[in-house]
């Protein structure tokens, strides 16, 4: 049987984003200033050492939920992994404290639209409809 179902197709893809950009981050920010909010960016996001494990570790969750054999599984991380990127979106844009922890200074900082987007998505895959299985011709 193939894992065809767009549940899964997103946990890989969006893994594989999440962990590129962890990676990426740290290109960016280096291994240093772990929880303080610098001015360093990635195109127009703001991030720290901190945000790059966060992203590594969504990738990674992502990924697992991919290889899960249940797809209920796939669609409950996918749901999970939403709802974390939905929480973050809420706290980024009541400025609760400004999320200094992850570096975003603002509440209209692109990283809470980001995540916000991001958040509806997973959601939305992992609420999907399952697909039959194909098999192999």
């Amino acid at each position: 049987m193939l894992r065809t179902s767009a549940a899964r197709k997103f946990a890989l893809v969006f893994g594989i984003v999440y962990i590129a950009v962890g990676i990426v981050g740290f290109a960016v920010t280096g291994f240093s200033d772990w929880l303080v909010n610098t001015d360093e960016r990635l195109l127009i996001f703001e991030l720290n050492a901190f945000h790059n494990i966060v992203h590594l570790g969504i990738g990674g969750l992502l990924i697992l939920g991919y290889f899960l054999p249940e797809e209920s599984s796939t669609q409950g991380v996918n749901i999970g992994i939403g709802a974390f990127l939905l929480l973050a979106a809420f706290i980024g844009f009541s400025g609760a404290g400004t999320l200094q922890i992850i570096s975003i200074d603002s509440p209209l900082a692109a990283d809470n639209f980001l995540h916000l987007v991001s958040g509806i998505v997973a959601v939305a895959f992992g609420f999907s409809r399952v697909s039959a299985a194909t098999s192999p011709a």
